[in-house]
């Protein structure tokens, strides 16, 4: 079942993340006030991607799942434009053109 292997690499990592923070020392400064925004932040943003990263390995295969997982990039880029005023380079816009190019040859039937 996807959803119950997502909730066990969960586990396995967060537990293994806490248990280093512990380890070395990290202090961790939350408030009580915040633990609920984290928490949702770590379950929207960790476990759904997850699951909906397992639900397409089923659904659609192993090549077309890892094809559109690639397009994270793409997206990381055109928010750091829009969001952070990041510049882009030539080679990041040639980038995204061989990436579109080989989703596009890709999902063609």
């Amino acid at each position: 079942d996807v959803a119950r292997l997502a909730q066990l690499k969960s586990l396995i990592g967060g537990s293994i993340l806490l248990l280093m923070v512990f380890l070395m020392g990290i202090s961790i400064n939350i408030d009580a006030t915040q633990l609920l925004y984290v928490s949702i932040l770590g379950s929207v943003g960790f476990a759904a991607s997850l699951y909906f990263f397992l639900q397409s390995l089923k659904r659609i295969g192993t090549v077309r799942t890892v094809l559109m997982f690639s397009m994270s990039s793409v997206f990381g880029l055109i928010f750091a434009i829009l969001f952070l005023k990041e510049d882009i380079r030539i080679y990041q816009m040639g980038a995204i053109a061989i990436m579109m190019s080989g989703i596009y040859l890709m999902t063609r039937e």
